[in-house]
This record gives C-alpha cells, structure tokens and sequence, in this order.
C-alpha cells in the first residue's frame, strides 16, 4: 500500500500520520459529545426527580444508559426512580446490573432495603429501617419517603404523615415531600392542608401541572371559581387534551352553569376511556337535576362497575330510582348505601387499630372487610401483610384460598389450601 501511495508521489508515513491524527480527534470529539450528552441527561433526570417529575426522570436517566450502559451510578439513578415510580420488576433489575459493576455498596444495600419494603416487606424491614432514622442515617430523607409511601399504600395515613413531617423538617420545601403529604391530608380530609400545600409545590415550580391541576380542583370544592379558571387556563396551554384536565373543566363549568358544556366535556372524558367513576357520577347528577332519572341511573350504575367503592354513587343512584317510583329497588339502593356507610366506618376502626397496636387480627379483619366492599386487590395487599406477621392464621389463608380460586389463579389458591390442611 505504502509503495503505492509514494508511486504517486505522496509521502505515505507523513500522509498515514495526519490520517491517523486526524480520526484520533474526530474520535475524540464523538466521545466528548457522546460523554455530555450523556452527563446532561444524568443530571437532568436528577433534577427532574426533585421536581417531582417521574415520568421526565426516567426518559432521561433512560437516554442516559443508552450511552452509559455500564455507568453504575446510573443504573442506581434508573433503579430508584422506577421504585418510586412502583414499576417493581424494572428496578430490580437496574438494582441487580448495579450490583454486578459496583459490588454490594452501602448504599446500594439501603436502596435493596428501600425496595424490598416499597414491593410488600414491610413487617421484615421496617423496623431496621426505624433505627436508621434514630442513628441519624445521611439517606434518611430517602429513607421517610419509602416509609410513607408504604404507609400510604396501607391505607397508614398517621404514620405515613408522621414519617413526611420528619422528612420536611431535614428538606424543607422538598416538592415530593409536600405532594405526598398533600395526598395524606385529602385522605384525612384536611382539605386546608393540603390546599395550602398544592398551592406552595405551585409556587416554587410554576410548570408542575399535576399539582396546579389538583389545586383547581380543590379551589372548585370551595366554590372559588374564578381563581380556580386561571389555573386551569395555564394548564390547558401544555395539557389540554388530557382526561384529567378535561374533568375539572368540566366541574368548572358545571359551576359556572354551563351544563351543556359540562357535558360534553364529561362525555369526552368517557370517550378518552379515563377510568373514574367520578367522572360517571358528575354526569349522572347533571342527567337527574335536568329531570332524566333513568340516563342518571345508567351513569351512576357505571361508577359503581368501574369502582364499587365510590360509596357516593349509591345514594344518587337510590335518588334515581325514588324519581322513576321504583320505591323496592330504590329502598335496596338506600340500604346498600348505609351498609356501605358502616363498612367504612368499622374500616377506619380495625385500621386505627392496627396503627395503635399493630396486632395481625386488625389488619386481616381490614382486609376481610375491603374485600366485601368491593376492593378485593387491596384487601389480598392487607391479608398477606398480616401473614408476615403470622404465617398460619386460619382466616387469613381461608380468605385468600377465596380470593385467588375467584381469580381463577388456582395455583396460588392451592398453596393457601395446603397450609390450611396443615394447620
């Protein structure tokens, strides 16, 4: 070749060298270029996590590991956002590839721990956890975090407000703290509370649709319409054909007395298959105040199927019935809505209980009684809770055998069924 090349007269080692030279910095261009973009994507899934923007986080940490594949830190990044994201099998896996290239790090072991009790755990690792906190741990935001939102799963609110109290005294303003602690209180129906705390996630950061979005719905509940239309003006101009959006629109209208508006907005949200039987039971009570009980029937029988614990539906659908005189079915209606009424009630005493004594009785009657009233995922959640806590109660296991033999998953029906032949 290189006699070629000087039979042509061109110095072949001088000519090879600035060739050579020459690709080496195109190289290293490409690299620098590939290593930023992939450093500006780590980064901006960092800073996306703080604002509370999950679904941001992971796209970029995502791009990020696109060119990173065996950056470990990333795959701790990517495996921390999809745990708070509840995508369980994703973040074990982004766990288990961080652990072949950096070993088991402390701070991989707590971020196991965090894991283990966000997928179900929590009787094993809480209380560790709990030391943790009082020793001071330098993750100790991270870790209140995984505890209230486990807290918050069972239904725990009292702890779960506990642990994001603690956690917004060491990172005051931290924007998933508040929103979290915005959600505990509209269980607990503090409507003050978390009112005041969807409009501070607001403003320290203006673009945080979801909760400006739930700050006008919560200003419409206070019939503070005006202030809650120039919210949802700033949410439709990135957000407008979202379901969610469409729905509080749709209550804004309804207040300001639009109802034929209101409708058609209600009816497009249907359309857009947005599961919510709220959605359902709104447009049923603009079916019965314009005088067609029968249309309210439908939708308030629609809420109920798609959620048999919106309790609400079975009193308007009782109204419904008592307008077309169908006295029987409508008395049925009535009683299933005060059965309803007093399941809630002896719900929130066995889960009052539970968080005062922590006793596995509590917690598989909560889940006997969730099951009966329509919820019977959650209920399945709270039995296998207290079976961590005793692995051989009988009631248990005998509504579990029900549950899964209904879901037809006769293998796990079979699994309880022999324990019980063993009790």
């Amino acid at each position: 070749m290189f006699s070629r090349l000087l039979a042509f007269g061109i110095p072949g080692n001088k000519f090879l060298k600035k060739a050579l030279i020459l690709l080496a910095a195109l190289l290293l261009l490409v690299w620098g270029g590939i290593t930023g973009f992939a450093w500006w994507n780590y980064e901006a899934a960092q800073k996306a996590l703080e604002k509370d923007d999950l679904d941001s986080a992971l796209a970029d940490i995502s791009r990020t590991l696109i060119f990173w594949p065996n950056s470990g830190k990333s795959h701790f990044l990517a495996a921390r956002i999809q745990r708070l994201r509840e995508s369980f099998k994703e973040a074990e896996k982004h766990l288990n590839a961080c652990q072949d290239l950096e070993g088991r790090t402390e701070q991989l072991q707590l971020e196991w721990l965090l894991f283990r009790l966000q997928a179900g755990e929590v009787a094993e690792v809480q209380h560790g956890l709990w030391i943790c906190l009082q020793e001071k741990h330098p993750e100790s935001s991270w870790i209140l975090e995984a505890l209230a939102r486990s807290y918050m799963r069972d239904l725990r609110f009292r702890l779960a407000s506990k642990c994001l109290e603690d956690w917004l005294i060491l990172q005051p303003d931290q924007l998933r703290a508040l929103a979290l602690r915005a959600k505990v209180q509209e269980h607990m129906e503090y409507r003050e509370g978390a009112l005041a705390d969807y409009q501070r996630i607001v403003d320290l950061n203006p673009d945080n649709w979801k909760a400006r979005l739930r700050l006008a719905d919560m200003l419409l509940f206070n019939k503070k319409t005006v202030e809650a239309l120039e919210h949802l003006e700033i949410v439709e101009k990135t957000q407008g054909d979202r379901a969610e959006f469409l729905q509080v629109l749709a209550k804004a209208r309804v207040l300001e007395g639009k109802t034929s508006e209101a409708r058609a907005l209600f009816e497009k949200v249907i359309a857009l298959n947005w599961k919510n039987p709220e959605v359902f039971h709104q447009l049923g009570q603009i079916e019965l105040q314009e005088g067609r009980p029968a249309q309210a029937e439908s939708c308030f029988r629609a809420a109920l199927k798609t959620d048999p614990t919106f309790g609400l539906a079975y009193f308007s659908l009782y109204s419904s019935l008592k307008q077309q005189n169908q006295i029987e079915k409508a008395n049925k209606e009535l009683r299933n809505y005060k059965d309803f009424k007093e399941g809630m009630e002896k719900l929130k005493k066995h889960l009052d209980d539970f968080e005062k004594q922590t006793k596995s009785s509590s917690l598989i009657e909560a889940g006997g009684l969730i099951m009966r009233l329509g919820n019977p995922d959650l209920g399945r959640q709270f039995l296998l809770r207290a079976l961590e806590m005793e692995p051989y109660n009988r009631k248990a296991h005998e509504l579990l055998v029900e549950y899964y033999t209904k879901k037809n998953q006769l293998q796990e029906a079979a699994k309880h069924q022999k324990v019980l032949g063993e009790l």
